[in-house]
């Protein structure tokens, strides 16, 4: 049973960092209360720049695209 203390644990899935990219991702993390929700969001290539603000918790695991190779099927 849900109970208000618990959060609604919601992972966004992006293929690739970019700024202009991952802006949408950011203002749907931002119009989501806080205090319901608790996102993380997960690139699969790129990462920023260490000056870039980012929005909520986010992951970076840098794959280069032959490491990505026939994950298409998954996705």
């Amino acid at each position: 049973m849900w109970h208000m203390a618990e959060k609604i644990r919601v992972l966004q899935l992006q293929n690739r960092f970019s700024p202009a990219a991952t802006n949408l991702g950011e203002q749907i993390i931002q119009a989501l209360p806080p205090d319901i929700y608790e996102v993380s969001s997960v690139f699969l290539k790129g990462k920023p720049d260490h000056n870039e603000e980012q929005a909520g918790h986010q992951v970076f695991f840098d794959f280069a695209s032959k490491q990505l190779k026939g994950w298409h099927r998954w996705l």
